[in-house]
């Protein structure tokens, strides 16, 4: 494909209501031309507009405001990534900033990006547009607070140093090599113990 459609999403709450937030999202995202790529009518009968990460985020957020209940709202990322730039275009609505792991300089930094409100919060929060381009052996890896915030036995957070030192640990050998290494790493912090929120993770890695 020319581009790719990147969403990460973490409804406030617990059961029913946070995932009647999650089905909401999800159909907004696969009815609507703009981000399914696809002409979908009588869903969000537009045509002609470029498909943007702000433009498909702030729509996304005027549904959810809404639709929802008092209080509720989603922490999100959206990018569009672009494989034949290397580039990805990306929006923040108070989810936690990404890290890159940077091959060359052979780093984890975190992504920049003027984060806005979460969704479901303001209709005219605004979401302004950051760009990263990823050289060879580059890598991105999304994240909920889940993983950060897990706490172990002692009451420690797993945090985003660990979280780096395993990016840095495992970024050679491939994407799934690093979603291993966190899911062990997460493994051995908790003890056998269940994690305290929802934990999702995604990795974007570039190979030539």
């Amino acid at each position: 494909p020319e581009q790719w459609l990147v969403f990460l999403a973490d409804a406030s709450w617990h059961g029913r209501a946070a995932a009647v937030m999650a089905a909401m999202a999800r159909m907004v995202l696969h009815s609507c031309p703009l981000s399914s790529g696809q002409e979908r009518e009588p869903f969000c009968p537009i045509h002609g507009l470029t498909q943007t990460p702000p433009i498909i985020l702030s729509r996304l957020n005027r549904v959810l405001v809404d639709n929802s209940l008092d209080e509720q709202f989603m922490t999100a990322f959206l990018g569009m990534w672009k494989p034949h730039q290397a580039r990805l275009d990306y929006v923040v609505a108070g989810q936690e900033l990404p890290r890159c792991w940077r091959q060359a300089r052979r780093r984890v930094e975190p992504l920049t990006a003027h984060a806005g409100l979460p969704l479901g919060i303001s209709p005219s929060e605004t979401y302004p547009v950051s760009h990263v381009t990823l050289d060879p052996g580059d890598a991105v890896v999304l994240f909920t607070d889940g993983l950060v915030e897990t706490r172990d036995p002692q009451d420690r957070m797993f945090g985003v140093a660990r979280v780096d030192g395993l990016i840095q640990q495992q970024a050679s050998e491939g994407a799934a090599a690093i979603k291993a290494g966190l899911l062990n790493g997460l493994e051995e912090h908790l003890h056998g113990n269940a994690p305290q929120d929802d934990i999702t993770f995604l990795v974007l890695k570039r190979w030539d």
